[in-house]
Order: C-alpha cells, then structure tokens, then sequence
C-alpha cells in the first residue's frame, strides 16, 4: 500500500498536481510518521509547489508591465 501511494504521488507531481501530492504525502505521513522517503517526497511536493507559485507571481507581474506598456520589463522578468 505504501508504495502504491508513494507512487501515486510522484504520479500527482509530474502532472503539477502539488497541491494534492503534498496533501497525500502528509496523509503518508500521518500513518508513517518519520518514513525519510514520505518526508523526501513531500519535501519535493511542496518545493514544486512553491517553484510553481514563484512562476505564476512573475507572469503576473510580467503582464501588468506589458500591459503598463513596458515590455522590456516584461521580457526581462520571464528570462
């Protein structure tokens, strides 16, 4: 069972379903409390996650300087 779960969390990763792989791998953990390998995985939802979050804040700001007519700082963001 652990394995199956550990590999539907890497499965939840690779399609960019952090939120849900983060959430399963915590689940993982309630039940194996100290795994090194639930924590690794978690540890890698939740940078995957964070990296995600990080990109969608620059497209954000990256549009808003388009949009303000800056599109040097706009392309310089997304480089």
């Amino acid at each position: 069972a652990r394995q199956r779960a550990m590999t539907a969390i890497d499965e939840l990763m690779e399609a960019g379903e952090f939120e849900r792989a983060l959430a399963a791998a915590g689940r993982l953990l309630e039940a194996e409390p100290g795994a090194p390998e639930v924590q690794e995985l978690r540890n890698q939802a939740a940078r995957g996650l964070e990296k995600r979050n990080e990109a969608n804040g620059l497209v954000e700001r990256a549009r808003a300087e388009s949009e303000a007519g800056r599109p040097a700082e706009a392309l310089g963001l997304l480089r």
